[in-house]
């Protein structure tokens, strides 16, 4: 497995014509600027990866399809998953199904999203704890289980305080931009 972590801003200019069909549809349709330079990073980062990966990215759009559920992967390439927050973008390259979260540590204060997102028994843990240490917790938790909700192919529809991060390998990096704390973690089936 392979990760890729960069800015938005360095694959924003990519070509729209070189996304999958879905995503130069979503693309055309975002009204929001920044929408859709996420796009376009998502498109910069995976021809990047997979070309690195020596998968051929020739200059055309890549042959991207979709679950049902709506999980993007490639017919006959590597897994694949993306993820951005704030500046950032991520994106796993892997022989086997695998997800990938980056989020900013700064947006997880207050116990709104902790219930939410933590089964009874992490909830409990998270009370338990100091404030800055709530803070990593959630980080910890949140990532962990958007990561596995992409590797299944799920997004958000699987309520994360049904998802438990021991059935998975995961692995955790931080990375700190422009004074910004960022949090990302990989999962990948036990």
């Amino acid at each position: 497995m392979r990760l890729y972590l960069t800015t938005i801003k360095r694959f924003s200019d990519t070509d729209p014509a070189l996304l999958d069909a879905q995503r130069a549809e979503e693309y055309a349709k975002a009204k929001n600027g920044r929408r859709r330079q996420e796009m376009l990073a998502g498109g910069g980062i995976l021809r990047y990866a997979l070309s690195d990966c020596g998968y051929d990215v020739s200059e055309k759009a890549l042959p991207v399809l979709y679950t049902e559920e709506g999980k993007p992967y490639l017919k006959d390439g590597p897994h694949f998953s993306i993820s951005h927050s704030g500046e950032l973008i991520a994106c796993v390259v892997s022989s086997e199904n695998a997800g990938v979260d980056v989020e900013r540590m700064s947006r997880f204060t207050g116990s709104k999203v902790a219930k939410k997102i933590l089964s009874e028994t992490e909830y409990e843990c998270y009370a338990k704890l100091d404030t800055d240490a709530k803070m990593l917790y959630l980080a910890d938790r949140w990532t962990a289980k958007e990561a596995i909700s992409k590797l299944l192919g799920k997004g958000i529809a699987v309520p994360f305080s049904l998802l438990s991060a021991e059935d998975y390998r995961t692995s955790v990096w931080t990375v700190e931009r422009n004074g910004e704390v960022y949090y990302i973690q990989t999962a990948r089936m036990r």
